[in-house]
């Protein structure tokens, strides 16, 4: 597994978009990180200097390997992604068990945008608060995991509560539908 916490450098790289095409064939367009981008400019360029003939027998082999090879750039691509959007993650909250949170979003990652859009609205009702990523685990049902967002405040608790309540109103309960229950915000009091 790829640690989140390489700095590699490709992660600040602007993504090349380019049109790629073959004469007769669709255009093809490309948004790739450096190294992925590399690879498939010289692969277009190869491929677009020859004109080959194949066989049938040939050419369907030739497809699998394609959509085996795409397969593998697509898992690479969303490694990348995710380490990427891990760190920055990392800079907004205080993380306890980083390499469970990691490995969880891995397995959820179409959580990362909800937890990017929560950081911004808890900020506007706890504006003074460190918000703390954490994994829990639900102790009658141990494969059952969660993401929970810990609000630390010095709030006293009925207005911490107060503020929770209208932070749930006016966006929480509608936006924690897209979370699938993978996704709980609770106070805790410093």
């Amino acid at each position: 597994m790829i640690s989140p916490y390489l700095d590699t450098g490709i992660e600040n790289m602007e993504p090349l978009t380019k049109e790629i095409s073959t004469p007769g064939e669709p255009t093809i367009i490309s948004s790739l990180g450096s190294v992925n981008r590399r690879f498939f400019e010289n692969i277009f360029d190869r491929i677009s200097d020859r004109e080959i003939r194949y066989d049938d027998e040939v050419l369907i082999s030739s497809i699998k390997r394609f959509k085996e090879l795409f397969a593998l750039i697509e898992e690479f691509t969303g490694l990348e992604y995710l380490r990427r959007e891990v760190t920055s993650l990392n800079r907004i909250y205080t993380f306890r068990n980083p390499a469970e949170i990691y490995e969880f979003l891995s397995d959820n990652v179409y959580l990362i945008p909800q937890v990017v859009e929560a950081h911004k609205k808890i900020k506007e009702y706890f504006p003074s608060s460190d918000l703390v990523l954490e994994v829990v685990t639900d102790p009658e049902a141990p494969d059952e995991k969660e993401l929970v967002i810990f609000i630390h405040t010095n709030l006293t608790p009925d207005e911490a509560l107060d503020r929770l309540e209208m932070f749930d109103r006016n966006w929480w309960l509608d936006a924690s539908l897209d979370t699938e229950g993978k996704l709980c915000i609770h106070v805790e009091y410093r």
